[in-house]
């Protein structure tokens, strides 16, 4: 490996701090694997337009470019211009740059520039603590200077900056590399041809243990470098997510999990942007899934009414019978209970109703026949414990005459 041979490429979120650094969401990161030289450019979008432009200002400001880069599946790299059709892709093929995709799963292929992003965003965080202020699209080119200029142990403890103009440094670091391939060099017991089905949910954050793992379409291996395996569909994976079938393996209709989950990947949909069978299938599906969700709530809504009405009855119900108590007595018969009832209250218990020809209604009348009974029942009880006593009190008195006599006949 040679300088400008592999840049690892990425695209750093930054859109915590937009509001404070003019629009700008994004960061542009590109890392020479070689001499681990970077370069940054803010961007307020992540599309194949930003990133297009982005990546050629580091290109003018490098004064440089790579012969291939390595990306992860960053939407702003895959993704097609709505307007003009143009492709990050194609951009690079126009500035004969070749570009690979990491396999899924592969941290170590972009430990490059992952190892980056820590390091510019640990300084970042302080800078950002130290002056409370969150602005940071004009300060990045000066932080990423000072990265530049800093010893790398990566690099035998050079700088970025000489390794990239030392020639001297240059061949050092070639003959550390060759003295490591041996030791980092894994080999894979597929072979070019063998048939392999797919981890489907190797890169699913909402997948369940209980999902079906792999696919029912049988893939040929085409390429294969270490554990990282390219398959006729031109998608690299690990060797981990590959499950190796027979030569003679049928393919399996996909079942209605994976199908479902296909249908609303995002990845899916613009694929299917051109497809009309595909937008049927998923118009379908979606009216299916709005009408599921409208009857739904429409049962809820009328189980809820169902459930008011029950209770409003039951509360008519209860009223009912009160008023039908109630006309059990006329009210001339409950004015004659009230009169009766005052009167023997006034001549039993001497009490002084208050202003009113007859002040004491039934519920007033009941309460005090309450107490009364009350009254009288404590008064049993007390009567009942003093005979109780009483009782006990001659039993006693008894058995002691009883043990004096016995004691004066001895």
């Amino acid at each position: 490996m040679v300088p400008n041979e592999v840049w690892n490429v990425d695209i750093f979120d930054m859109s915590q701090y937009k509001d404070a650094n003019q629009g700008y969401r994004y960061l542009l990161a590109c890392v020479d694997v070689f001499t681990r030289k970077a370069y940054v450019e803010p961007m307020t979008n992540k599309n194949s337009v930003a990133a297009r432009e982005a990546f050629q200002s580091i290109l003018s400001a490098a004064k440089a470019q790579p012969r291939s880069i390595l990306i992860d599946n960053d939407a702003g790299f895959l993704s097609t211009d709505g307007s003009t059709g143009e492709t990050f892709s194609k951009f690079l093929d126009g500035k004969q740059i070749a570009m690979q995709t990491n396999a899924l799963k592969d941290h170590q292929a972009m430990s490059v520039i992952d190892n980056f992003e820590k390091r510019i965003k640990s300084v970042m965080n302080k800078m950002i603590l130290r002056h409370n202020v969150a602005t940071w699209y004009d300060k990045i080119q000066k932080i990423v200077d000072i990265y530049n200029n800093t010893a790398h142990s990566a690099v035998l403890d050079v700088k970025p900056d000489e390794v990239a103009d030392d020639g001297d440094n240059q061949e050092a670091i070639v003959d550390v590399n060759i003295e490591k391939n041996p030791a980092n060099h894994t080999t894979s017991h597929l072979k070019i041809g063998d048939k392999v089905r797919v981890n489907t949910i190797q890169n699913d954050a909402n997948s369940k243990g209980t999902d079906p793992k792999w696919s029912g379409k049988v893939y040929d291996v085409q390429k294969i470098q270490g554990q990282t395996t390219t398959i006729n569909d031109g998608m690299r994976h690990n060797r981990s997510d590959l499950l190796k079938v027979p030569q003679d393996a049928e393919e399996i209709p996909d079942n209605i999990i994976i199908q479902t989950k296909k249908l609303n990947t995002k990845e899916t949909r613009r694929i299917s942007a051109q497809n009309p069978v595909a937008i049927a299938k998923l118009k379908a599906l979606l009216a299916k899934r709005k009408e599921e969700k409208a009857n739904e709530t429409a049962r809820q809504k009328q189980a809820e009414e169902e459930r008011a009405a029950r209770q409003e009855a039951d509360l008519q119900d209860q009223k009912d019978k009160e008023e039908a108590e109630k006309e059990k007595i006329t009210p001339e018969q409950r004015t004659q209970l009230a009169k009766s009832q005052s009167a023997w209250l006034v001549q039993t218990r001497g009490a002084n109703p208050p202003t009113g020809p007859y002040p004491w209604t039934l519920e007033h009348i009941e309460a005090i026949m309450k107490k009364k009974e009350e009254a009288a029942a404590s008064q049993a009880a007390a009567a009942a414990v003093k005979a109780a006593r009483a009782k006990i009190k001659a039993a006693k008195e008894k058995a002691a005459a009883e043990a004096k006599a016995a004691k004066k006949k001895k």
